[in-house]
């Protein structure tokens, strides 16, 4: 199976849905070598993450951190989904990790200040799969610095101001990327629970009042998490 998984393609995506099914120890240390084997291919460390995600023992923790800083943003993506499926409070330390790659990745997507609308969807919906993992692995005092650090103080709050350019057949996509960001934060401050949460929410609604979906979703996370 392993074999048939460095192959890549369509057989490298069969053979880690079939080694996501085995929940050993094993499993997991073969997996890892195939995953921080630099030559590898991008498809085949993707779908090993995946598999480990799947297994998603403890253990499989050190391996995924330590590709969590991979280059290639799908990696890192992978690695990030899986850590919050192990849904341990182990996983933080490296989505922290991966989280900072996403900020490298987010910095490199801007160019004489615009970002491409097509990376700019990209870019959020990495940081959605960051929100998602943090949610899961439930400890706000370190999920919030990472969610405004990463995700906040750069797509909603910059100091530098961007713009996303479109065209007439394209303009209604950063605003569902945006929307969908949104709700994907909200959901994870909801999980966590803490009433620090408001305040990232309060920042988001303030930054596109005229976007009126993304702010109802603000102030419904607002309302479910209460306090003041």
């Amino acid at each position: 199976m392993i074999a048939q998984l460095e192959k890549g393609g369509g057989r490298s995506a069969e053979a880690a849905k079939e080694l996501g099914t085995r929940k050993d120890a094993e499993t997991v240390k073969a997996l890892a070598k195939v995953l921080h084997n630099p030559k590898a291919l991008s498809d085949v460390r993707v779908a090993t993450a995946r598999a480990l995600g799947e297994i998603a023992l403890p253990e499989c923790v050190k391996p995924l951190g330590a590709a969590a800083e991979d280059a290639d943003f799908r990696v890192v993506d992978a690695v990030t989904e899986a850590l919050g499926k192990t849904k341990v409070k182990e996983a933080l330390d490296p989505l922290s990790k991966a989280a900072k790659q996403m900020g490298v990745s987010w910095e490199k997507s801007i160019r004489g200040g615009e970002l491409i609308f097509t990376e700019y969807k990209l870019r959020l919906a990495s940081f959605g799969l960051l929100a998602d993992a943090l949610a899961s692995c439930g400890d706000a005092a370190t999920a919030l610095p990472i969610l405004q650090k990463t995700i906040v103080l750069r797509v909603f709050t910059p100091k530098e101001p961007y713009t996303v350019p479109t065209d007439e057949r394209f303009d209604e996509i950063p605003g569902k990327a945006r929307l969908e960001l949104v709700k994907r934060v909200r959901a994870c401050l909801e999980k966590l629970a803490d009433p620090q949460g408001r305040a990232l929410l309060e920042a988001i609604r303030g930054a596109y009042p005229a976007e009126a979906a993304l702010v109802g979703e603000c102030e419904a996370g607002i309302q479910a998490i209460g306090g003041e």
